[in-house]
């Protein structure tokens, strides 16, 4: 039922009527209200780029069936479901561009099956775990309100690819532990508020492309076997020997935002 035009309908609850329906996508279909909270009894939810508002419903997992949530692009408020964190069967969450707001039910990011989280454009708060589930490849929390450091266990997410955290509220160093990502392609840190020195060697990012480090607080030198890794011998710095302002690479060279930062390139070389 996606891509139609309801003409500012509200879901029809007697959907939850209907025993052999066990997927409900309707994206990009006009709808106006709030989601019925009698809607639990789905294996697939995907309601986005549509108009709905209020809560996610409580208990959109409580026949333990739930492989995915993808509703995004609305006007919801409120919390995660609780239930969301006890979904032994979730694959993936994308919620982005709503209104949720505060901390993410501690068992989701341990799911057990869980690969995607996708929580841009709201106001989640909290802290990250130290431990994620051992599938889970995607993290997108950008422009948010979550805080405190970044974990030193998270050396052990082996399986992220994308770690997407720009502009919340995160301090502290730059663990040493999130350059032991081997699988790690995109980094997105800018807009924090992390401080210290960058990591003093690289362990294990193979495939990086992407970090950004911009608007922070870091500082002290960029050292040579990361700067070699971020880009390329040949680059140049406009600034003061104190101060980068931006740093630029040779065409098809990687890149990396560390602008407006208190970075010494003296020891580049």
């Amino acid at each position: 039922m996606s891509f139609n035009n309801f003409s500012m309908m509200a879901m029809p609850s007697s959907f939850t009527q209907l025993k052999k329906l066990k997927e409900l996508r309707m994206r990009e279909s006009g709808l106006v209200g709030e989601i019925p909270e009698t809607i639990w009894n789905f294996t697939a939810l995907e309601v986005s780029s549509n108009h709905f508002t209020g809560n996610l419903p409580e208990y959109l997992c409580a026949n333990g069936a739930l492989t995915g949530v993808i509703a995004f692009d609305n006007d919801l408020i409120g919390e995660l479901p609780y239930s969301l964190g006890r979904c032994r069967n979730l694959l993936t969450v994308q919620v982005n561009g709503n209104r949720l707001s505060g901390s993410i039910p501690s068992g989701l990011w341990t799911s057990i099956n869980v690969t995607t989280l996708i929580l841009n454009d709201n106001s989640f708060s909290g802290q990250l775990p130290d431990q994620l589930a051992s599938n889970l490849s995607r993290i997108e929390i950008s422009n948010n309100m979550f805080s405190g450091e970044i974990p030193a266990g998270v050396s052990s997410w082996k399986a992220l690819t994308v770690f997407n955290a720009s502009n919340n509220r995160f301090t502290g160093t730059i663990p040493q532990g999130l350059t032991a990502l081997p699988q790690l392609t995109t980094l997105l840190l800018d807009g924090n508020q992390l401080s210290g020195h960058l990591p003093s060697d690289i362990i294990s990012w193979n495939w990086l492309n992407a970090p950004h480090l911009s608007r922070n607080q870091l500082s002290g030198p960029i050292h040579l076997k990361i700067g070699f890794y971020l880009a390329s011998p040949i680059w140049t710095c406009r600034g003061t020997s104190s101060r980068v302002k931006s740093i630029s690479w040779p065409f098809g060279a990687n890149r990396s935002t560390l602008s407006s930062n208190l970075l010494l390139w003296d020891n580049l070389g």
